[in-house]
């Protein structure tokens, strides 16, 4: 790991890391750290961190990662925030933190993608990730696709959170893997079409390609009994039924979730340093 050491007064920093979502370097060891980046708000590492000197910042990890608090028993706990999006934002007002804590800067990894044509008939079913096994979820899923629409040629995208699915034509990879996000920039527009459960971070990179998203499961049904069904983010998702005829896609809608241009690290961390 690199250590870097930034600004004029020397305030160091380090990132508790989520899946390579964050989209600046990871600065120095959490020990001679001034500032701790963190995607979780769990107490007693903040306070923690807190009591030794050091200012905790949040950082919004994956596309609706802040509309979710509140919704599933998430609340606010960090110094500072920094939203992906102005939705972002207004998500964590509503849960009471003061706007002046809240910085919206986007996020690079979005910043160099553009609009290609996509009219052909290469279809990609991105399976469902969980904390538990969903395979035999994702394959009863992918199979109802593949039987209701045979027009189109079938890929299945799968990571190591989403169990295996058996399919003729396999894209995998791995969450922590630090190509992750280019491995997508790279393979992603050879698809025409996206399927998938559920709307993430990975349908982002679709959408501002132009790729239209269709999400098979409004009611987030791969949930274990007793478990909170979770939340749908509001940005106008095409959900539908599997075996009906597909819809004309509604225009994409997550620009109050996604800023672009991003904002620049410099500009980042002058306004966490400020009191």
């Amino acid at each position: 790991m690199k250590f870097l050491w930034l600004n004029n007064n020397k305030t160091k920093y380090h990132v508790i890391e989520h899946h390579n979502y964050w989209p600046y370097k990871l600065g120095t060891t959490i020990d001679d750290a001034d500032i701790i980046f963190t995607w979780y708000e769990e107490k007693e590492p903040l306070d923690e961190w807190r009591k030794s000197g050091k200012k905790v910042i949040s950082y919004e990890h994956g596309f609706g990662a802040y509309y979710g608090y509140g919704k599933v028993g998430v609340e606010p706990y960090s110094d500072k925030y920094l939203s992906s999006g102005e939705e972002g934002k207004r998500s964590l007002v509503k849960l009471g933190v003061d706007e002046k804590n809240i910085l919206v800067i986007g996020n690079s990894n979005f910043d160099d993608i553009k609009k290609t044509r996509h009219n052909g008939n290469k279809a990609l079913f991105v399976a469902q990730h969980w904390m538990f096994d969903v395979s035999e979820y994702n394959q009863k899923t992918y199979d109802r696709l593949v039987k209701a629409y045979p027009e189109f040629d079938w890929t299945a995208r799968t990571i190591d959170k989403s169990g295996g699915v058996k399919a003729e034509k396999i894209w995998s990879s791995n969450v922590e893997d630090a190509n992750l996000f280019k491995d997508i920039k790279e393979n992603l527009p050879c698809f025409d079409v996206v399927f998938t459960p559920r709307y993430s971070t990975f349908c982002v990179f679709a959408e501002l390609m132009g790729i239209p998203v269709y999400i098979t499961d409004e009611f987030l049904s791969f949930a274990q009994k007793g478990e909170k069904k979770g939340y749908v983010v509001p940005n106008n998702q095409n959900f539908i039924q599997i075996g009906e005829k597909l819809p004309k896609p509604k225009e994409s809608s997550i620009e109050c979730f996604i800023k672009r241009p991003s904002v620049k690290f410099k500009e980042v961390l002058d306004w966490c340093i400020r009191d």
